[in-house]
């Protein structure tokens, strides 16, 4: 197995990874809070936090690199190309996955929370855009890549409603430190959305893992 195909592999091994063992150390831990939580919740102290931040700086960092690599042979690229703005969503949500790490939503919450909510939309263009600028011809891969699409839309909408819900509760719930409790119905059914997101992003980024490798 050559460094090309290691390295495209990692792009969706890391970010799964991360956010099993950082939630499932969390959940064992004395600061774990309720079911189902924020994957971000598990960034407060310990290995949980070690395995958030340096998974996440990873993910992000490779992210953004393959991103700008999947297009840098394409000449007929034009500025509001789907192609370009594929590109454009990938380096984002890298930079995005980066800013989670380094901003905990415990110190840094209104900051977090800015990079988590454009992590998250930014996310389904990525989805959106690569699917119609690859345009592949496999029928079962097209089929996969439209449900990680349609799964990753129906997360984001779950999320975003569920959380100006929350917020016209009870908008103390964006203050430090930061306390979900009082704001745990909202929570519930926005990590819900949240698990879909990231199932779906992770599902994306797999079945691009060959053109991820022909291009690195």
């Amino acid at each position: 197995m050559n460094r090309a195909v290691i390295i495209s592999r990692l792009l969706w091994i890391f970010p799964a990874v991360t956010i099993v063992l950082s939630m499932l150390f969390y959940s064992q831990s004395e600061h774990f809070r309720d079911w189902p939580f924020f994957v971000s919740e598990s960034d407060r102290s310990g290995p949980a936090s070690l395995i958030f931040t340096a998974g996440f700086m990873l993910s992000g960092v490779s992210l953004s690199l393959a991103s700008w690599m999947m297009w840098a042979d394409k000449e007929t690229i034009t500025q509001y190309s789907v192609e370009n703005i594929s590109r454009i969503s990938g380096i984002v949500s890298g930079i995005c996955l980066c800013g989670l790490a380094l901003f905990d939503m415990y110190e840094f919450t209104l900051i977090h929370v800015i990079f988590a909510s454009t992590l998250f939309c930014v996310g389904c263009v990525w989805m959106f855009t690569t699917h119609k600028a690859t345009n592949d011809k496999d029928v079962k891969v097209t089929s996969q890549r439209l449900l990680f699409i349609w799964l990753g839309g129906i997360g984001w909408l779950l999320m975003t409603v569920s959380m100006i819900a929350a917020t016209l509760y009870s908008p103390q719930w964006l203050e430090t430190p930061l306390d979900l409790s009082h704001v745990q119905s909202y929570v519930a059914v926005a990590a819900i959305g949240e698990y879909l997101w990231a199932i779906a992003i992770i599902g994306s980024l797999k079945s691009y893992e060959e053109i991820f490798h022909s291009t690195l």
